[in-house]
C-alpha cells in the first residue's frame, strides 16, 4: 500500500517545470511506508552522507549534507522497518539548523 495520497504542490510544480508531470504523476504510488531489510542494511552500512533540502522562512531552498563525524558510513541506523535515525555532525551556519526550527525540529 502506498504511503502517500499524492504529490504535494511543490513537487507537482517541479515536475511540470522539467516536463515530467505526465510520466511521474502516479509515481507516488511506488512509495511505501516501510523498507525491506536490504534497504535498511544499505542505508545503515553504505552511505557516507545524505543530502537534505529544507526551505527557509522566505521559501528559498537550501541543501545541507548530513554525515557522521568521521565521514564514513554507519552514522545512519534503522531500528525499525519504517525508521531511519542519524547521528550527524552539524556545522555552524548550516541553514538546516535555522530552517528546522520552522518545522518544530
Amino acid at each position: 500500500m502506498t504511503a502517500l495520497l499524492g504529490w504535494h504542490p511543490g513537487e507537482r510544480a517541479i515536475q511540470s517545470k522539467i516536463a515530467v508531470a505526465g510520466p511521474m504523476s502516479q509515481a507516488y504510488t511506488w512509495i511505501e511506508a516501510g523498507m525491506p531489510h536490504e534497504h535498511q542494511v544499505f542505508h545503515s552500512t553504505r552511505l557516507p552522507f545524505v543530502p537534505v533540502t529544507t526551505v527557509d522562512k522566505l521559501g528559498r531552498p537550501w541543501c545541507s549534507i548530513f554525515a557522521g563525524s568521521d565521514g564514513k558510513p554507519g552514522f545512519i541506523k534503522s531500528p525499525m522497518h519504517d525508521k531511519l535515525t542519524m547521528t550527524i555532525k552539524s556545522w555552524e551556519g548550516d541553514p538546516f539548523l535555522e530552517n528546522a526550527k520552522l518545522f518544530g525540529i
